[in-house]
């Protein structure tokens, strides 16, 4: 028989692990609606998005900054996007953790379905509200949206 004390440290890591990947999705569900994007951020996050050479797409540093990008997207009435995070592999230390996990973008009118995929690389925080990114780096491996593209030519001219 396990422990008493045992068993409650490993049922919190269960409890734990699984908040992690509920975030994990909330974070998809916010990214398409936009609703309180900037609610599963810590305070003090920051939120990097590059391609998976390194090129900058956008970097945003606090939830304020992080929720006034996602308010100011001018995305087409038409236009549907849908995150997919999948194979979440989640390390927990305590009150801190950090995960791994693989994403899709599809896109309801774009010449490709699948306008990008990617890394999410995170590092998370419990706080008193829950698990909230404390850093959320997005490696995006291959990008089929104008848009994004766009976005990083402009980001390559303004840095040289």
């Amino acid at each position: 028989m396990i422990p008493k004390a045992e068993a409650s440290r490993r049922l919190r890591a269960v409890e734990d692990e699984r908040a992690i990947v509920r975030l994990l999705h909330r974070y998809c569900h916010t990214a398409d609606d936009g609703d309180d994007f900037g609610a599963i951020f810590a305070a003090d996050a920051v939120f990097d998005v590059r391609m998976s050479d390194g090129r900058l797409i956008h970097a945003y540093d606090g939830r304020a900054a992080i929720q006034a990008y996602m308010d100011g997207r001018d995305i087409p009435p038409d236009r549907f996007d849908k995150h997919l995070v999948s194979a979440p592999v989640v390390d927990l230390d305590g009150d801190a953790a950090a995960a791994e996990s693989y994403f899709v973008i599809l896109q309801s009118n774009a010449e490709h379905v699948a306008v990008s995929y990617g890394r999410y690389h995170d590092r998370l925080v419990k706080t008193d509200r829950g698990w909230r990114l404390a850093e959320r780096t997005i490696e995006a491996e291959a990008v089929h949206s104008p848009q994004v593209l766009a976005e990083v030519a402009a980001n390559e001219l303004g840095n040289n």
